[in-house]
């Protein structure tokens, strides 16, 4: 089962002026589980959509291949807190 995550993350922008400004930009983290034999393996997946829905909609589309590379990251130990972190593609 699917379910997307919000989280926030600031940035910094730099004006003419030289001086910095802080942007909040939302990010959209989508948490799924990835099946390999009975074993589980939870995968988040962090997007630069603006909403869940549409990271959830990109991650629909994409499915497939983030399984592919969430199984290489787990083969080799890429594996952070129990999660594999995946970014878009």
């Amino acid at each position: 089962m699917l379910s997307p995550i919000p989280r926030r993350r600031l940035h910094a922008q730099e004006c003419s002026g030289g001086a910095k400004n802080r942007v909040r930009q939302r990010a959209a983290i989508i948490t799924f589980v990835l099946a390999i034999g009975s074993a589980r393996q939870v995968c988040q997946l962090e997007t630069t959509f603006r909403t869940q829905n549409q990271a959830f909609n990109y991650l629909h589309k994409h499915r497939t291949a983030y399984e592919r590379v969430a199984r290489v990251k787990l083969e080799h130990g890429e594996i952070e807190d129990g999660i594999i972190q995946l970014t878009m593609l």
